[in-house]
């Protein structure tokens, strides 16, 4: 069986490599589908408990969570499912009343052995209720498709072994 494995410095510098490598992205591929307005709110060093980036989009101003993954499991297996946190609901309530506008997320699927990633995006009303956006190629036809494939380090600046210190890290249990 695999697990995570134990919360150390070099798991939590991944995470949070991988978080920041998401949010740029999701600028990017905002600014490159049309939004205006692209702005990360965890510049401002507030973390917000919901919302990472406000954009707006045909005079709709949206509160944006970016979740970036890896898209495969150790085992290589897709990872079908990208958790918004247990309280993403209320927390997206609070963010859509101080900024005025629409809970979304975005999703971005790292494939770090092809260099290449996916983004998405959708409304949280959309996920009814649930606190997990799917991954699965069939649920992933019905969200908006902001990048398929595209070119992590040209779109990124990574190096290649940047990339790969982005992998999940796991032990056998």
């Amino acid at each position: 069986m695999w697990t995570k494995s134990k919360l150390d410095k070099k798991i939590t510098t991944r995470w949070n490599n991988l978080g920041r490598l998401g949010e740029e992205l999701a600028e990017l591929n905002l600014r490159k589908a049309g939004f205006v307005v692209v702005r990360n709110l965890n510049q401002d060093k507030r973390n917000n408990c919901f919302a990472d980036i406000y954009a707006v989009k045909e005079g709709q101003p949206y509160v944006i969570s970016v979740k970036a993954r890896n898209k495969y499991e150790n085992n290589g297996s897709l990872n079908a499912r990208y958790k918004l946190g247990k309280n993403c609901y209320p927390h997206a309530g609070l963010a859509e009343t101080q900024h005025n506008a629409k809970a979304a997320w975005i999703t971005i699927a790292v494939d770090v052995n092809a260099k290449r990633y996916d983004a998405y995006f959708g409304l949280l009303s959309d996920l009814n209720e649930n606190t997990g956006v799917s991954m699965t190629p069939e649920i992933t036809k019905k969200y908006q498709c902001l990048a398929s494939g595209a070119d992590l380090l040209r779109d990124s600046g990574l190096t290649e072994q940047e990339c790969l210190n982005l992998k999940n890290i796991y032990q056998k249990k």
